[in-house]
């Protein structure tokens, strides 16, 4: 069993989300190169973690396996913690990802770090979720890296809380549910082998400006509507807007433990201003 998970100590903690963006004109080759270097120039400003999404039939999205990346930019760094954002249980067997993941920390140990859902994760045809809960239950007991609940609903933050596990909230695409779930996970938490109080990771979409929300629909194919323009927009933190204190005022807003970044850009040299921005508050 790993070493129980403490509450923050640092003033904010800063992680990234890396979906493996596929930016116009590039392979998924290029993109999975690029999240190499971009764990390597994260290490080296200090960020707290990496976590890699599991998305399916995407034509901008390169990270369909979270593990496979896992080892391969694992064995291109040396400190950073590297983790799932997350595997989504309903294609994978207990025995398999319990597998996967212990062998990840013996070959980087303390490093690596799982988190779980229960989405298809994309454009999936068959997919079942009637087991997660107990799935979920069944990794917290085997496998010897920390487990995180990962969920954009009230069920999730009540799975994670009642399981003593920390809990991930995935408030850059469901905003809404963010301080009711939070609160929720803190309100049903049970101490556990693993966790000793609540541990609460929120998640937020940072971009380099106000404008941007229209070319990253426009290249995610999403139909620049009033209502979808709307939408988006609300969803992206737009340093512009809170001359750089957003981050920290984001933290206190949500009442999160940590902040996991999703950086959001249309090309490779905007992803770099954006992580910079991120970098100035970890």
């Amino acid at each position: 069993m790993p070493t129980p998970l403490r509450a923050r100590v640092s003033p904010v903690d800063i992680s990234l989300l890396d979906l493996g963006t596929i930016f116009e004109g590039e392979t998924p080759a290029d993109a999975l190169k690029r999240s190499v270097k971009l764990a390597q120039y994260a290490e080296a400003r200090g960020f707290r973690r990496i976590w890699y999404a599991e998305h399916h039939n995407s034509a901008t999205i390169a990270a369909t396996s979270p593990p496979v990346l896992i080892a391969h930019v694992a064995a291109h760094t040396h400190r950073i913690r590297l983790g799932a954002g997350g595997v989504m249980l309903p294609h994978h067997s207990v025995q398999g990802v319990t597998d996967q993941f212990a062998m990840l920390n013996h070959l980087h140990p303390g490093r690596i770090e799982l988190g779980v859902g229960r989405a298809p994760g994309g454009d999936v045809p068959h997919w079942d979720a009637s087991s997660y809960d107990e799935d979920v239950k069944q990794l917290a007991q085997l496998v010897p890296v920390p487990v995180y609940v990962l969920g954009s609903s009230l069920h999730s933050a009540e799975l994670a809380g009642g399981l003593g596990l920390p809990y991930a909230f995935a408030s850059h695409f469901a905003p809404t549910l963010l301080h009711e779930a939070l609160q929720r996970y803190r309100d049903v938490f049970r101490a556990s082998q693993r966790l000793d109080k609540p541990h609460a990771i929120a998640s937020i979409n940072i971009a380099e400006n106000t404008d941007f929300h229209l070319p990253w629909m426009k290249s995610m194919n999403i139909q620049p509507t009033p209502i979808t323009r709307a939408a988006v927009s609300s969803q992206v933190f737009h340093y512009t807007a809170y001359e750089h204190a957003g981050i920290e005022a984001f933290l206190s807003h949500s009442g999160a433990d940590e902040i996991l970044c999703c950086p959001r850009a249309t090309n490779a040299e905007q992803l770099i201003r954006v992580l910079d921005l991120c970098a100035q508050h970890g």
